[in-house]
């Protein structure tokens, strides 16, 4: 129902793991962990594009709540960056990632495959109230990014609800705020 500016943050599900492991706990009254390891495929060398990830959740009859971090080391493909397509940025990391022509106004993407950093950290918070027909909910991303020998930070605050007037009928008020540099 919506992303976050640029998806850095991997909302959209883009950032799935893929030949990854993963471990997830029985249910312990609501409460639910687990971890997950991806290998990078890259021989000789078990960190390049290697990511691990770490949650919970706990669910009760109205209330849930959960927390996650995962690192991506060496982001490429649907994980990558293209700050000037993502963001409409012409600097990222201390580097120029676009030029724009001061005549024509015409923008020139610098990384239109996506540009190599060194790690990616997205730490998220949620949580969900139900009353009745109505949902309560709130959300925190912060998302470091490392390259260069700098890093840059993204942080997603959102908040809303969303009310169900039948099953399949259902309105959504969202408010969100993206802080980034």
């Amino acid at each position: 129902y919506s992303s976050h500016q640029g998806d850095f943050d991997g909302y959209s599900g883009a950032d799935r793991l893929s030949n990854a492991v993963k471990f997830s706990s029985a249910d312990f009254g609501g409460a639910r962990f687990g971890g997950m390891y991806e290998f990078g495929n890259v021989a000789g060398n078990f960190h390049q594009g290697s990511a691990w990830s770490v949650g919970g959740i706990f669910k009760s009859s109205a209330f849930r709540t959960a927390i996650v971090y995962t690192k991506i080391n060496n982001p490429t493909g649907r994980q990558g960056f293209d700050p000037y397509a993502q963001l409409g940025v012409t600097t990222f990391l201390g580097k120029t990632v676009a030029t724009i022509n001061p005549a024509t106004g015409v923008a020139t993407d610098l990384f239109p495959n996506g540009m190599q950093v060194d790690s990616k950290g997205v730490f998220g918070a949620g949580a969900l109230y139900v009353i009745g027909n109505l949902q309560l909910n709130v959300l925190y991303n912060n998302i470091n990014v490392k390259g260069y020998g700098t890093s840059s930070t993204m942080q997603v605050y959102q908040g809303g609800t969303q009310y169900y007037f039948a099953p399949d009928i259902f309105g959504i008020v969202d408010y969100q705020r993206t802080r980034f540099e």
